[in-house]
């Protein structure tokens, strides 16, 4: 009998984007705007300019695009970077026993798939 991960990694390695509802879609796409949008709009706070100046600390770690300049910056791994810079306009930490995890998904998935050069496209 298959353990609940098991049948979970199953199920996502043999889904097809056309076995997706156009609904989950279309929200999937919305969450991903929203998240780009919170993390571009991140970039003018006071916080995000305190952790770049200290980023060196971290290492070099990658060398994926900066949001929202597209600049090449490889002291912090773009997935932390991004999903910092998105948690900084988005009320994640501010909604009482109701979050999203949109920051920590969406922004390392992004990253990873720069990283392989990969380029979905459902049109």
């Amino acid at each position: 009998m298959e353990t609940c991960t098991e049948e979970l990694a199953r199920f996502a390695a043999e889904l097809q984007y056309e076995d997706i509802p156009p609904e989950v879609v279309h929200q999937a796409e919305r969450l991903i705007l929203d998240t780009c949008c919170c993390a571009i709009s991140g970039y003018v706070l006071e916080q995000w300019k305190a952790l770049s100046a200290r980023a060196g600390e971290f290492g070099r770690c990658s060398s994926g695009n900066a949001l929202p300049t597209g600049h090449k910056n490889g002291r912090l791994p773009r997935g932390l970077c991004h999903s910092q810079l998105a948690n900084l306009r988005d009320l994640d930490d501010n909604l009482l026993y109701h979050s999203h995890f949109a920051n920590t998904s969406v922004m390392p998935a992004l990253a990873m798939a720069e990283h392989l050069r990969s380029n979905v496209s459902n049109s």
